[in-house]
């Protein structure tokens, strides 16, 4: 199943920036392509926040797709070449990723696939050596977070599921959870009694991004 672009069958009452709204329909997808065997291909476009140099945030929408995808592939064109395009892993849940690969689209001669290529998402997304700043782990974590938790709280234990699935460790979402509550207040709270006792993160009150 191919969806593209993404917004385009949300319907008007979604709103592709919010979390609570987008989870649901993530679920649901997935609830397909475990009942049915089918493969889901989502198609969309990135944004256009210039501070942010990672593709895994260019989505355009809630980091919850990114989340939600196994796979996510970057299309881009060759800063070099204004007929060479590249197709780059920059997520691979269930297998390790492979190698970008190119294709030339030409007014003259038309598509033709280049084979594998060393172009990589800094490429792509236009960032310099220079501009681009490399980010540590535990900054990527704290600000994967501070995503997630945007528009709802959030089980502790899904944050941790979704951080350790895009390769975080454990002790890294510790440290960016404390450096989180030192730096902005970041909360937690229980809900629930006995064994239906959950803990949740809430949005600090200072709603400052890293």
């Amino acid at each position: 199943m191919i969806i593209d672009p993404i917004q385009a069958y949300l319907g008007a009452d979604v709103d592709m920036h919010r979390a609570n709204e987008i989870r649901p329909i993530m679920h649901d997808l997935s609830n397909v392509a475990e009942r049915t065997g089918c493969a889901i291909t989502l198609i969309g476009h990135m944004n256009k926040d210039s501070k942010n140099q990672k593709g895994i945030y260019k989505g355009l929408g809630s980091i919850d797709i990114s989340a939600a995808a196994r796979s996510i592939l970057l299309l881009g064109r060759d800063p070099k070449n204004e007929y060479i395009r590249a197709v780059v892993p920059i997520k691979s849940s269930l297998a390790p990723e492979g190698k970008a690969v190119a294709f030339e689209l030409n007014r003259d001669t038309g598509f033709k696939w280049l084979g594998e290529s060393e172009l990589t998402e800094q490429d792509l997304l236009g960032a310099s050596k220079k501009d681009t700043k490399k980010t540590t782990k535990l900054e990527d974590a704290k600000k994967y977070i501070l995503d997630l938790i945007e528009e709802e709280d959030i089980l502790v234990t899904e944050v941790e599921e979704i951080l350790i699935d895009e390769g975080f460790s454990k002790t890294t979402i510790r440290r960016a959870r404390e450096k989180l509550t030192e730096e902005l207040k970041l909360e937690s709270y229980a809900k629930g009694f006995g064994e239906n006792k959950k803990s949740y993160l809430k949005k600090p009150e200072t709603s400052a991004k890293i």
